[in-house]
């Protein structure tokens, strides 16, 4: 089907069998794809590192959420993480993997992701991708305090042009100042990405909560060409709206809101458009 990219995620895939692990990236390569995995990084050796690059891995993405333990830590709820996070890096650069640093921008981190370059130049990894929080599930409450307004992103994505000079870097989910209105649509996530969840149903994206998960097909029992086609696509209103594009459903919604935080705008216009017509069974 000239799918050319196999993106491994979770949850953490390093918590799986590490056999499945090293197989799937494997098959994945030998099949000709570029094949990323996404981890914390927290379980990966200098060993399982080179094993990764062996098997034919592309690229890894950890996820640090600012300079300083104790804000690492605060965000992942968890003591000590930093530091494993930290050793992680340093395996994948010991084993010459490709290497990106991902992180989001809050309240309160901003002051240590401006601090982000300094620490991860010198480990010589290869870019930092930056994005606002989707809140979800019990974050929803939580990560509320911490959100920066539409002024603040502005500020903040100001301040981050300027600390991260040294190192390359992108925001994924803002195209500030202005939206390219490509496709008529700011996310080319649903015409780029196939999105297979644990249970092998494809669903919308990742970051959808739970009300707007519908599922069009399974991996394990339903072709691809099916799954993928117009047809099936068009009998699941949020696949149905997201293939029209963000702006037929700012139009459809006469909607008027714009956002550096583009997914809590696509999920908030999907709510709108979707949600009474979306089948309960259907919840993550």
């Amino acid at each position: 089907m000239g799918i050319s990219r196999l993106e491994l995620t979770g949850g953490d895939p390093l918590l799986l069998d590490r056999n499945l692990i090293l197989a799937a990236v494997e098959e994945g390569a030998d099949a000709g794809m570029h094949v990323a995995l996404l981890t914390n990084g927290q379980h990966l050796t200098r060993e399982y590192a080179e094993a990764l690059k062996a098997a034919g891995l592309g690229r890894m993405e950890t996820s640090l959420y600012g300079a300083s333990g104790d804000v690492h830590d605060w965000f992942t709820g968890c003591s000590g993480s930093y530091g494993r996070t930290l050793d992680g890096i340093e395996a994948a650069r010991g084993a010459r993997l490709p290497l990106v640093v991902s992180t989001v921008v809050t309240r309160r981190n901003l002051e240590d992701v401006l601090s982000l370059p300094e620490l991860l130049q010198p480990l010589g990894v290869d870019g930092i991708q930056l994005s606002c929080p989707v809140p979800s599930g019990r974050s929803r409450r939580s990560m509320q305090p911490h959100l920066l307004t539409e002024q603040e992103m502005t500020d903040a994505i100001e301040a981050v042009e300027a600390a991260f000079d040294p190192i390359p870097y992108l925001f994924l989910n803002s195209l500030f100042p202005e939206p390219q209105l490509t496709l008529e649509r700011y996310c080319h996530y649903f015409v780029e990405k196939l999105v297979v969840d644990h249970r092998g149903d494809i669903i919308p994206c990742c970051l959808m909560p739970g009300e707007l998960r519908q599922v069009l097909g399974n991996i394990t029992s339903d072709a691809l060409s099916h799954i993928c086609s117009q047809t099936n696509a068009a009998q699941k209103p949020v696949f149905a709206w997201l293939s029209k594009g963000h702006e037929a459903m700012r139009e459809a919604l006469a909607y008027r809101r714009r956002s550096h935080n583009l997914c809590v705008l696509c999920i908030e216009m999907l709510s709108k458009l979707c949600a009474p017509a979306a089948d309960p069974g259907d919840a993550r």
